[in-house]
């Protein structure tokens, strides 16, 4: 039998060893960010206390973005273990003079599918100028990661627009997720729209648009901005 010293020892030794652990889960989070691509000035919000929200409402200062109401959604509030959703839902107004954002959404450590699965990504909206959309997944786990490109839909405009993309993905670990949005128009003009990536894939299109539905509950809450920071 151990000796009780011994156990004592041995406990110890487990518990430095437990809380030397980088749990994977300890650096999730969602993160948002918009870019007014003339001037570099920029707008981040981290969801902090980990709900699966990030939203912005408001005007980009030093920017020809006078009205943004953007938001962020993805795990614990979507998907479910092995099925992984994120969502971004925007609707971007300039006033003063024309201009380009770019709006990024993107949360790591989703949880690794029950072998190889396929994956569906979707963007549908409206635009008084151009758009185009990417995503990623990255194998590397990494906040922005462009490890695979999932979707590029190329610039779109006329109004409405609309876009899918799937394929296969094999993710074998904790893995990130990108989505990329970029805005150009005219003063005075507006775009809206609603992206979302899943994996695996949906058994219908139906999801398209819950974010869409969505932007109105979440402006009501857009005044947290957690962690907001603008520089």
């Amino acid at each position: 039998m151990l000796s009780q010293h011994f156990k004592r020892v041995l406990f110890s030794l487990i518990a430095v060893m437990f809380l030397a652990v980088p749990w994977a889960g300890s650096h999730a989070h969602l993160i948002l960010t918009l870019t007014d691509k003339d001037t570099g000035i920029s707008v981040t919000v981290e969801d902090l206390d980990g709900d699966g929200i990030v939203s912005f409402n408001g005007g980009i200062a030093g920017t020809v973005w006078g009205a943004n109401l953007t938001g962020g959604f993805s795990k614990p509030l979507l998907g479910s273990p092995y099925t992984s959703v994120i969502d971004l839902v925007s609707a971007n107004l300039t006033t003063s003079g024309a201009g380009e954002l770019e709006i990024m959404l993107t949360d790591d450590n989703f949880d690794t599918p029950l072998g190889p699965s396929r994956y569906l990504a979707a963007v549908g909206g409206t635009t008084q100028g151009t758009v185009s959309f990417q995503s990623y997944i990255d194998y590397a786990n990494l906040h922005f990661g462009t490890g695979t490109l999932l979707q590029d839909t190329g610039e779109m405009g006329g109004l409405a627009f609309s876009d899918t993309a799937g394929g296969s993905v094999n993710p074998v670990s904790p893995y990130s997720l990108t989505l990329v949005a970029t805005i150009k128009q005219e003063a005075r003009k507006i775009t809206s729209f609603d992206y979302m990536v899943q994996v695996p894939e949906p058994a219908s299109l139906a999801l398209l648009g819950v974010g869409l539905l969505a932007l109105g509950g979440f402006a009501s809450v857009a005044t947290r901005r957690k962690g907001a920071l603008q520089a």
